[in-house]
Order: C-alpha cells, then sequence, then structure tokens
C-alpha cells in the first residue's frame, strides 16, 4: 500500500530553513515514553465524569493492528446525568536535558468505533505550568493513528510555548469517545536537519501532469552542501502500487550548475520520485530520500501523473456529450479538469462578495454583472456549469436586516437584485447550455434548529419559501432554468427525515432536480448509499408525482487521518464513489477538491504554494495524487455510458456495476477486504480486455463463458464481455 508519513498541519517546506542552509527533513523519533506494555500498569491515570467507569488494560495484542496496546473500557453508570462527560489519561515524566532537541509530541491512538472527536493535549512543566494544544479527529476504527503535535503549538495562558526539558506531566484530555479507545505509542519526534538535498521539477513544471504517451524530463538539482563521500546520486521513480518503474545512478557534475536530467516515457498512473546520495560504489549514504518537499508534499518525494487519456479526446467528448456528461470538478485549478476529463464546473456565486457595497442600478444592471458578461467566456464551447447561489449564507454588511435572528438576514428586494444580475451574468457567459442549472441553498441542512452551525436556523417552511423566491426570479430571466436543491451535506439518518419534512412543506413544487453533498466517512460501501438513493427516489416519486435527477454537487475524502497521508485509498475511494453513484443513476457529480488548502488535504492534486501571500488558492503550481489518473479512468471508461444493474455476488466484500456504451458492455468491479480472485461470467466471448485503477491494460481468457481474476480495493473496468451480462 502507498502510505507516506507527513505531519498534520505542520509541513517542513513551510518552515524551510532552521539554519544557515539547513533544511528540515522527516519527523524522527528521538525517545519513546511508553508503548503500553504490561509493566506499563502504574505509570497511568485514567479518570473522567462520574457518568462512567473506565477499565485499563494494558499490554493489549491486537493482531494485524499493533502487538502492545493500552485498552481503556468505557461503561455508563448513570444514564441520567446532566453535567459534562469527560476523560483524562495522564501520566508523570522524568524529564532528560536531551528532550531539548524535540519539536513535538507524537502520539499513536484510535478510538474503537467510528467518531468526530475533540482533545486536548496538555503537558505540564516542572513549575506546573500548563500548556495545552485542542485539536479535532475524525476517526475510523482498524488501525492506531499518528498524530505528530509541534511543541509550538502547545500555548500556556501567556502564550508561550514549552521548553522539552522541563515537561514533569503529560495529559491527553477530551469527550468520551465511544466504548473503548486505544493507545499505542507516546514519543518525542525530532526533524531531521539536512545540509544537502536534491529538489525535483518536471518539463510539465505548473500542474506536473501529462497526457497517454507524453515523454517525462526530470531535472533534478543539487540544494545546499552535498555530503562528504558523495560521488554522485540515485534516483527511484515508483507507481501507484509501490513498484519500481524506473531507477538509476549519475554522477554529480563537476563543473557549471550540479544538475542532472532524466528522461521517462511511463505508461498511465501515478508516480513518485525519490534520490539519495551515494558514493563511488554507489552505496546510498543516506537511509532515507533526500528529495525536498514543496507545499503540501509529504517529505522525500515528488509526483507526476500520466493520464490514461490525451486533452484533445476530453475535449472532443465534452463536445460531444454537452451537458449530458457525468462527471465536474470541484475546485479546477491550472487545466486540471481538462487534462483528467472532469467538465462539469460549480463556481460561486455569493453576495457578499459581488455587492461588497450597495451597486448603482441607474442602469438596469450592477457593473459587477456586466463586467462579468464580457468576453471570453469560461464555458465556451462546451464545459457546463452548475451556479450555486448559498443563498442561506450571510449577506453583505450593507443589506443586512436590523433584526436577523431569523431568515433570511437580509432586505428581499436587493437580494432578488443581485440574483438577476447573476441569472443574466449566468445565460451570457454558458449561453451555449440548452438549460442552465442554479443551486438556491448551500448545505442548508447546518441551518436546522435548535443549534445551528451555520446562522440564522432555517425552518422546513423557511427553506421551501427561499427555493420559492429564488425560483420566482430565475424562471423570469432564464425560463428554461433547471432549479436544485435542497443540497444537504450529509445523507445520514437524520438528514434523511429532515429532507422529508421539506418534501411535506412543499418543496417538490419549487425544484426541478434534487441536489446532494452526502458527505461521509469512507469507504464509501459504509455509507449505504444504494439505499440513501433508493429512498430519495421514493420521496420525490411519493411529492412530486415523479422521480426528480439527483445531482451531487460536492462529496470528497481527505488523504490524511491523524498524520498518515494514504494516497491510494483516497484515490480508491473517490473512484469507487463515482462508480456507484453512475450506477446508482446520479445525474451529474461533481468531486471535491482539486487542490489542498487545508492540513486535512481532500485535493486531488498537492498544493505546492500552501503559503501563497494571497491563500493557497492563488496557487501557481500543483502536482498530481493517485485520485487524478483515477478519475480520469473513470470519465475515459464511463463518460457517455448508461447504468444498467448492480451485479450480485455471493462475497458481501465485492461490488460491482454494469453499464452499456455504445451498444457493448462495461463490468466494473472490486472488493472492500483483503484481495481475492474471483470468476465471474462474462458471456460468449474467447477473450476481454481488464483495465486497472490507471487505465493500464491486460487482456485475459475466458473459458465456459467466465474468467477468472483478482480484485482488490482499486476498481477493474472489464471490456468486451457478450452481450449476456446486459440481462437482468
Amino acid at each position: 500500500m502507498l502510505v507516506t508519513l507527513a505531519m498534520l498541519g505542520f509541513n517542513p517546506a513551510r518552515a524551510e530553513t532552521v539554519g544557515s542552509g539547513t533544511v528540515l527533513g522527516e519527523p524522527l523519533d528521538i525517545q519513546v515514553l511508553d508503548e503500553f506494555t504490561a509493566d506499563s500498569k502504574g505509570r497511568w491515570t485514567v479518570t473522567g465524569s462520574p457518568n462512567f467507569e473506565f477499565t485499563a488494560r494494558f499490554g493489549r495484542n491486537i493482531p494485524a493492528v499493533a502487538p502492545s496496546l493500552l485498552m481503556i473500557g468505557v461503561r455508563t453508570t448513570v444514564t441520567d446525568y446532566a453535567g459534562p462527560t469527560w476523560m483524562t489519561i495522564q501520566r508523570n515524566l522524568e524529564p532528560d536535558p536531551s528532550w531539548s532537541r524535540a519539536d513535538g509530541l507524537r502520539v499513536l491512538m484510535t478510538p474503537g468505533e467510528p467518531i468526530k472527536w475533540w482533545v486536548q493535549f496538555k503537558v505540564e512543566d516542572r513549575n506546573s505550568v500548563g500548556y495545552t494544544k485542542v485539536m479535532e479527529f475524525q476517526y475510523l476504527p482498524g488501525r492506531p493513528i499518528d498524530h505528530l503535535i509541534p511543541f509550538s503549538q502547545f500555548k500556556s495562558e501567556k502564550g508561550e510555548a514549552p521548553n522539552p526539558a522541563t515537561l514533569a506531566v503529560l495529559y491527553i484530555i477530551g469527550s468520551v469517545p465511544g466504548k473503548t479507545f486505544y493507545l499505542d505509542r507516546v514519543s518525542l519526534y525530532q526533524y531531521e536537519r539536512l545540509s544537502g538535498w536534491l529538489s525535483v521539477a518536471t518539463s510539465r513544471p505548473v500542474n506536473n501532469i501529462y497526457e497517454r504517451g507524453q515523454e517525462v524530463e526530470l531535472t533534478i538539482t543539487v540544494g545546499g552542501q552535498v555530503p562528504p563521500k558523495t560521488a554522485g546520486l540515485a534516483y527511484e521513480i515508483t507507481d501507484d502500487t509501490g513498484r519500481k518503474a524506473f531507477s538509476g545512478r549519475r554522477p554529480l557534475p563537476t563543473r557549471g550548475n550540479p544538475v542532472v536530467r532524466v528522461t521517462v516515457s511511463p505508461s498511465p498512473g501515478y508516480y513518485e520520485v525519490r534520490g539519495w546520495w551515494v558514493d563511488a560504489r554507489g552505496k546510498r549514504l543516506s537511509p532515507r530520500s533526500v528529495v525536498h518537499n514543496e507545499g503540501s508534499v509529504p517529505w522525500g518525494v515528488a509526483t507526476f501523473a500520466v493520464m490514461p487519456s490525451t486533452l484533445a479526446e476530453n475535449l472532443a467528448g465534452y463536445k460531444e456529450r454537452g451537458t449530458g456528461s457525468f462527471l465536474g470538478l470541484h475546485g479546477d485549478f491550472l487545466g486540471m479538469g481538462d487534462l483528467i476529463g472532469l467538465s462539469w464546473s460549480n463556481v460561486y456565486s455569493r453576495w457578499e462578495w459581488d455587492e461588497q457595497s450597495k451597486p448603482d442600478r441607474a442602469g438596469g444592471t450592477a457593473r459587477w454583472s456586466t463586467d462579468r458578461q464580457l468576453p471570453p467566456y469560461p464555458g465556451a464551447p462546451f464545459r457546463p456549469h452548475i451556479c450555486p447561489i448559498s443563498g442561506n449564507f450571510p449577506p453583505p454588511d450593507w443589506a443586512l436586516r436590523k433584526d436577523a435572528s431569523s431568515p433570511p438576514a437580509y432586505d428581499w428586494i436587493a437580494y432578488e437584485a443581485w440574483l438577476k444580475d447573476i441569472v443574466r451574468a449566468e445565460k451570457r457567459l454558458y449561453g451555449w447550455m440548452d438549460r442552465r442549472i442554479y443551486e438556491p441553498a448551500w448545505e442548508i441542512d447546518l441551518n436546522r434548529p435548535p443549534n445551528p452551525t451555520q446562522k440564522p436556523a432555517y425552518t422546513p417552511a423557511e427553506i421551501v419559501e427561499l427555493h420559492r423566491r429564488c425560483r420566482l426570479v430565475i424562471k423570469q430571466e432564464d425560463p428554461g432554468a433547471v432549479i436544485i436543491g435542497p443540497c444537504p451535506s450529509t445523507l445520514d439518518d437524520d438528514v434523511m427525515e429532515w429532507l422529508e419534512s421539506l418534501f411535506k412543506a412543499g418543496l417538490a413544487d419549487q425544484i426541478d432536480a434534487v441536489s446532494i453533498h452526502g458527505y461521509h466517512a469512507p469507504p464509501p460501501e459504509s455509507a449505504d448509499l444504494p439505499d440513501k438513493i433508493a429512498k430519495l427516489n421514493r420521496l420525490t416519486r411519493q411529492y412530486a408525482g415523479r422521480v426528480l435527477p439527483i445531482y451531487s454537487t460536492e462529496i470528497g475524502y481527505p488523504d490524511t487521518v491523524g498524520s498518515w497521508r494514504d494516497f491510494l485509498s483516497q484515490a480508491r475511494h473517490i473512484s469507487r464513489l463515482a462508480i456507484i453513484l453512475k450506477g446508482e443513476g446520479i445525474r451529474i457529480f461533481l468531486p471535491f477538491y482539486g487542490i489542498d488548502y487545508d492540513a486535512y488535504n481532500f485535493g486531488f492534486c498537492f498544493n505546492l504554494e500552501m503559503d501563497h501571500p494571497w491563500g493557497p488558492w492563488s496557487t501557481k503550481r500543483i502536482s498530481p495524487k493517485p485520485a487524478a489518473p483515477a478519475l480520469s479512468q473513470v470519465s475515459r471508461v464511463l463518460e457517455g455510458a448508461l447504468p444498467v444493474k448492480r451485479m450480485s455476488f455471493p462475497d458481501p466484500d465485492i461490488w460491482g456495476y454494469v453499464f452499456e456504451k455504445d451498444g457493448r458492455p462495461i463490468m466494473v468491479i472490486w472488493r472492500t477486504g483483503e484481495p481475492k480472485t474471483i470468476r465471474i461470467p462474462v458471456g460468449r466471448v474467447d477473450s476481454l480486455e481488464v483495465q486497472d485503477m490507471m487505465g493500464r491494460s491486460i487482456r485475459i481468457k475466458a473459458s465456459g463463458g467466465a474468467v477468472s481474476f483478482a480484485v482488490d480495493g482499486s476498481p477493474r473496468y472489464l471490456l468486451g464481455a457478450g452481450r449476456e451480462v446486459l440481462e437482468p
């Protein structure tokens, strides 16, 4: 599995020089404080609120997870307790002067159930001064998650950071995370300091994304001081499976710039480049790669990817399908969407952005709208667009009602004037679309009373009224418009009940299609999406008299859990999600998000300029993750295809869908558990083509109307089966 370790919330590239000509490398443990063996019992104390009983078991061995864990069991003892619930795990420390080198605290822990958890890490020094760091975590059970917490982020009441050499007590304080909680290891870490490093650039430095068949030229530049005994460098290029695709050794130039160039011709897929110093015999002088990272890329790595299709093929597909395309991209940067093959976009419209001051509409239309209508047009010629209006978001200050405790928080007349100008601009920008799409609200389930996380609270009747007013204005300006809503952030059970309350209040009369986001913890199979989509279809049939189309305008997965970066799982999850949504009849899907912009790293591309002075969204350089070619493969194979059926297997871990494209069947199959060889019927054919998640292809023989092949978490696309597989 392709898993790279990096630190959450802090990247060494953002604090590049720590001394003259020195950069930060990987985080390395300098002292383990506890591994929670049976001998650890007595060093730790577990306490909590009086409504719980806590049981601590040290030295627990869980195969395939960890050989030695602290397991904390939690049992409810008082059911009518009204006070705050909490748990504290603490132990005394024996500080050492060598600890002064430590950059932070590393904690490996996990709850036994999926939860969202707020936790406070606290340390006390010898003078009983406390320093705290509060963090929020989204957990899935299964393995301890590695958290790296810099001491620079711990703060005392005076805002000071601790001196690690004086630490005397460690606390982990939080709400009660379910029924079980595990601690694997606690240690101090220090970033490796490097006086010499390698920088890697490709011949496409803006986005590092290549088309099928293109050569890749790498420029490897020496930075800093070359270590003693160095005679050259070794490089290694690995693919998404971790397999070595290319490697070599090169002597360092004795004259001119210390630069080495390498040209390779890779097959479609994702690639990581690493490099090491070597001596005259070719022996590596550094145990870890010394490639200097940039932005959100982990240390020791540079990346590029080769798409399974070409830009010309993608654009031709856009033209042929028009608004019939399925895939888009939420957050398109530096041409990545067209290179991947994701045609739909949804550029936000926000009132508070467009009209920070009250505009002059003496001529009928605000100046910002007329300026926006000038060419060139971003939608030309065949890049369709969804217009998210975000009517439940705050208005500009000048339009805010004095009493904004109930919706709308603004003057309807001023809002409707802005909305008319939005629609006029949309018609000009995307005039080629036969029917333009507008989304009045954005994750308005977060405005639900009694405790909305977005203000103000909206009742079902008020949500329907927002959509009714938006519909009147939009249809007046753009009669053929498609109004979609209500755009819930999740499809959790409570949200599904809330959606039914909206339909009961009359929402079906104000929308032409349903829009959803539908966030959930990965993997996508755990979210029960087929049943949720079927229930949505039943609701619209009941309240609208017909099944309304469903558009998913945003769902994504981070590549970061704790301090772990798991790029391959992100690619698997987002491509499987797209296949499930397509297979269940969703009309349009815009995966989230194009680039990394915070510590959760939702992007399908690394952001090489996270610290851009105008913010991470102003980046001018990005680099792909495995999700980029994986989504490109979904687009290449399934755009233009129609869903036929979900396949059934005796093994519940195996998922599969059958599609039809140009009269020919396409089968897509994967397994959520361990890899397994399966045999499936494929009709009366001698052989068929199997393409992997990245678009690499092999041909396998059929016998007796069936084929045998291995499945794992990466989708396999089977092309060339007989038409018999299309039958119910």
